[in-house]
């Protein structure tokens, strides 16, 4: 099954965007403070602080190269603006030159170390660029310069917890709710560490909160159904994934989680509708096409599941649970030669599986391959000395009866 906690973790809160207090920006009003800003450089074209609106002006009307160009003419003018580099790094930012924009603010922070927002910002730079440890860096200075700054402290988390300081990233979370109890965000956040910690009852109380103060927010009604999924709360699971998915119609992975609960909680038909959906939106889904494989075959519908099976191959051919399942259906047809192939391709990918081990060793030990047959029995009881099924078909006559093989259980990836 996928991993809950990473898909619905809100993203660090975004750098600070270049507005200006007060200013209203319809497309009209727009307009005229351009006109005004002209008319202001006409009177007096060497005026740092009329390029400097011009440029925070144009980058409202998102035309990010003209602000480019007005931020370079204030610097033309005032070398050691501070804020016409920190606004230059903003620009590039949000054109996704990163490191135009790195060296944009590093310039702003040698003339003003003490610039919170300026440190703030590297660190968006650095975690977009997974330089993790120097992203917390620019966070811890931003918060030393800025104690009350909530963002500082839930971005902080958030990059402590990539890392795995999880302890640390708590910490962070809990400081950045001090400041702002009302943040979703922060509240879904400090809810997927507690998962990922197995604190679920703690992880249900934040994301319940996080819904309480944004009700039309996805991400924690996700969060909040895989909570109550771990916890074998199968209705309430379906009813959060319901709701994230009411949301966000398009959420493949929301569809996959609300699939795997309606497997579970027995409603095979609800569990194929939701793979189908999300073939529907991602076509190449490897996994909904191995769980409609899974689906199949518990139903007994060998050849429905081989196909599936074979498309999920087809995507991700290195997908090994795809090669064991299918090896099982081939094995249970009596395709034996199939069967064997697949196995060996599932312990390619993995060679420390004992149920690929033994079942590889039942279908050499029907082809009449006995010696081979042990060898992969032994190698299952190595693996795993409590396989019961392994070492029954050790201790079998060749020729008595067939040999038993495994399956993985019937669960979805």
């Amino acid at each position: 099954m996928r991993a809950f906690d990473q898909l619905w973790r809100k993203t660090s809160k975004d750098y600070e965007r270049v507005t200006k207090k007060g200013l209203v920006k319809s497309p009209e009003l727009l307009d005229q403070a351009v006109e005004e800003c002209r008319e202001a450089l006409k009177i007096s074209p060497d005026n740092a602080e009329n390029h400097f609106r011009m440029g925070l002006v144009l980058y409202d009307k998102r035309l990010f190269n003209e602000a480019i160009d007005e931020y370079k003419k204030v610097l033309a003018i005032d070398p050691l603006n501070e804020n016409a580099f920190f606004k230059l790094g903003n620009v590039f930012l949000d054109k996704e030159l990163l490191d135009e924009a790195l060296n944009q603010y590093r310039k702003a922070l040698r003339i003003n170390p003490e610039n919170a927002k300026a440190h703030y910002n590297l660190g968006i730079v650095l975690l977009r660029k997974r330089l993790f440890d120097e992203a917390i860096t620019e966070w811890k200075e931003a918060i030393k310069i800025n104690p009350e700054d909530a963002d500082g402290h839930n971005n902080l988390g958030y990059v402590l917890c990539i890392n795995g300081a999880t302890d640390n990233a708590i910490n962070e979370y809990k400081e950045s709710l001090k400041i702002n109890p009302q943040d979703s965000g922060v509240h879904n956040n400090l809810g997927v560490i507690y998962m990922d910690k197995g604190l679920l009852d703690q992880a249900i109380i934040e994301f319940k909160e996080a819904i309480r103060i944004d009700p039309e927010d996805a991400f924690p009604h996700n969060n909040l159904g895989s909570a109550f999924y771990k916890k074998g709360f199968y209705p309430e699971a379906i009813k959060e994934y319901l709701e994230g998915i009411r949301i966000n119609p398009e959420d493949e992975e929301a569809h996959i989680h609300l699939a795997d609960a309606f497997y579970d909680y027995g409603l095979l038909d609800e569990a194929t509708n939701e793979l189908r959906e999300v073939i529907r939106i991602d076509p190449a889904d490897s996994v909904a096409h191995f769980n409609m494989g899974v689906i199949f075959k518990k139903r007994g519908l060998l050849d429905e599941a081989i196909k599936e099976y074979q498309e999920a191959l087809r995507i991700d051919p290195e997908h090994g649970e795809a090669h064991f399942s299918l090896g099982v259906a081939f094995h249970r047809k009596g395709l034996l030669n199939e069967a064997i192939s697949e196995y060996r391709k599932a312990l390619r990918i993995n060679p420390e599986s004992p149920n690929a081990h033994a079942n590889l060793g039942a279908a050499l030990a029907d082809m009449g391959f006995h010696n081979e047959a042990i060898k992969e029995f032994q190698e299952a009881l190595r693996l795993n000395p409590e396989d019961a099924l392994a070492q029954k078909n050790l201790e079998i006559t060749p020729g008595e009866k067939e040999f038993g093989e495994k399956d993985n259980g019937g669960k979805l990836s």
